[in-house]
């Protein structure tokens, strides 16, 4: 049996306490900045927090060599850095599944990463590291009292399920029910912290895809409609929908040294509808195309194209099939990216065209390009990892112009302003800023040379397509010469509606991008889908007629 403690035990036991305390508040305050504000109100919630992690952390305290500690502390600070740059990049309180299913994605689109870290929080995680490993290496724990140790371990990991019990069952926040469903996962870490909401969602995972498919089937009713009132009869023949890379609404209008950034978007938008929308970014670029393909908001708890046998009842590529429309995908990445080939597969597109398939048809001829680029220069573009947009723009368009006897619906995906906005993918381009020295140079350089491509994409389109640009979330800046559109953790983008040879913007009614909306991406989905059903039901006379022979472009440069 143990001794009675001695005088060097209760020291150790007093510095053991302090370093526990400290440890569990520094947990508490990081989790408290790791969770939007709105979620995160509660005082009730900060005090259950800190009590969680301080009866979880007295076993690893007193049972742990020092060593393993040490490490536990260093996992513990990649952890707090990790989550308050998740927060502070999306907006929302990380989620493990997300984090497990896309991590690779996030790691290979996130080479900026340390470049974008909210560094601020060094001035408070630094110091306390520094104070804990002090602490935990001022006192030796004495080899003897083990069962003591043992003893006051098991009380409180007793006491920790005991209040995680109590805190569930007042709230209710770590079941599966009706309730739990609609919970939000910030306000479920507000009450429990990370550990426990992060197990609960990776043990009872496919509990969680259930009621996620059974969520995606309720919200095939919640369709947005603040477009409709401007629904007319509209003509067009193909429809084009591209989605930017990070197009800020923030670009628009926007002038470097005297220099338009967007030259040719500043000058579509005197003929088109033109909105600023809300682009929903919690799960990165593909939860604006989620949201734009199939009209529905994001599915808590999981990223939504990992999801398997999800019903994409309300696709656009489906609809568009169903309208007697050929449907056609354009990404310059791979189709594994993100999970989109087989997400992309299950909401019915006729053709998926990836970076592989690209370069095959490059190299083959379907998409000759070898006049447009020297062999060597092509070469180099095709090998790269992600292809240029340049090259993805000519490919798409190339397919664009062939004459069919269906019209077709194409949804293409740009990828060369993604942060970190390299300037190795603009050889070739005049550059906005010569002389780039920051991140922000680098971002206004490469959306400047998107929108070169975008007008030579866009000269390209035959008279008569309906063609929507807008962007997938914006570039996030929120201090320096250029600051994004943002309100709160919402991200707000331009979205152009356009017919080629004609100009829409005379006769628009919802207000325009530079005026506060609540338009989002999804209001443009059932925009597309109610003008192109409206569209179908007239003839192909009406449709057409002499219209296309003396339809003119009227945008001037």
């Amino acid at each position: 049996m143990d001794a009675a403690p001695s005088p060097s035990f209760r020291r150790w036991l007093l510095f053991a306490l302090l370093l526990i305390g400290i440890w569990a508040l520094e947990l508490t305050v990081s989790q408290h900045f790791s969770i939007p504000a709105e979620e995160n109100f509660r005082t009730k919630d900060l005090f259950g927090r800190f009590f969680l992690s301080f009866f979880l952390l007295v076993p690893v305290i007193l049972l742990f060599p020092r060593p393993a500690v040490l490490g536990v502390l260093a996992l513990s600070q990649f952890f707090q850095w990790g989550t308050l740059y998740y927060c502070s990049y999306f907006g929302s309180a990380p989620e493990i599944m997300m984090l497990w299913n896309n991590g690779s994605e996030g790691v290979a689109v996130g080479n900026a990463v340390w470049a974008m870290l909210p560094w601020r929080y060094a001035l408070f995680l630094g110091p306390v590291f520094a104070l804990q490993v002090v602490l935990l290496y001022r006192q030796k724990p004495p080899k003897s009292f083990y069962l003591r140790r043992m003893a006051l371990s098991l009380c409180f990991a007793t006491a920790y399920g005991t209040l995680l019990w109590q805190l569930n069952d007042s709230w209710r926040g770590l079941r599966f029910n009706n309730a739990t469903a609609r919970m939000s996962n910030g306000d479920r870490c507000a009450k429990f912290g990370f550990l426990p909401v992060f197990a609960r969602d990776f043990v009872f995972r496919y509990t969680l895809l259930d009621a996620l498919k059974a969520q995606a089937l309720e919200n095939e009713s919640r369709r947005s409609f603040g477009l409709q009132s401007e629904h007319r009869e509209f003509a067009f023949d193909n429809v084009v929908v591209l989605q930017v890379e990070s197009l800020d609404n923030a670009v628009i209008d926007h002038y470097v040294d005297g220099k338009p950034v967007v030259p040719f978007l500043n000058s579509l938008q005197k003929n088109s509808l033109t909105y600023r929308i809300w682009a929903n970014h919690r799960y990165g670029s593909a939860t604006a195309d989620f949201e734009m393909l199939n009209g529905i908001p994001p599915l808590d708890g999981f990223f939504n194209y990992q999801i398997p046998d999800l019903a994409y009842n309300t696709s656009l590529p489906r609809f568009f099939r169903e309208q007697g429309y050929e449907t056609f995908c354009f990404h310059g990445v791979p189709g594994s990216f993100f999970n989109r080939r087989s997400a992309f597969t299950a909401m019915g597109f006729d053709h998926l065209v990836f970076r592989d398939e690209i370069v095959g048809a490059i190299r083959n001829g379907k998409y000759p390009l070898h006049r447009e680029f020297s062999e060597a220069k092509l070469e180099h573009y095709l090998n790269e990892k992600w292809l240029r947009d340049e090259v993805l723009l000519k490919a798409a368009l190339r397919e664009i112009r062939l004459t069919t006897a269906r019209n077709r619906f194409f949804f293409v995906i740009t990828e060369t302003s993604h942060v970190p906005f390299p300037t190795g993918h603009l050889d070739g381009v005049d550059k906005l800023i010569p002389n780039e020295t920051s991140m922000q140079d680098n971002f206004l350089n490469s959306i400047h040379a998107v929108d070169g491509w975008l007008r030579s994409f866009y000269e390209g389109l035959p008279i008569g397509t309906l063609l929507v640009i807008y962007g997938d979330h914006t570039a996030l800046f929120r201090t320096g010469t250029f600051v994004s559109d943002l309100e709160e953790h919402r991200e707000f983008v331009p979205c152009f509606i356009h017919i080629v040879g004609e100009d829409l913007a005379a006769g628009q009614k919802v207000p325009h991008w530079s005026e506060k909306t609540t338009l989002s991406v999804r209001d443009v989905h059932s925009f597309l889908r109610d003008v192109t059903e409206h569209m179908t039901t007239l003839s192909k006379t009406e449709k057409t007629g002499d219209r296309k022979e003396a339809a003119r472009r009227t945008i001037k440069w």
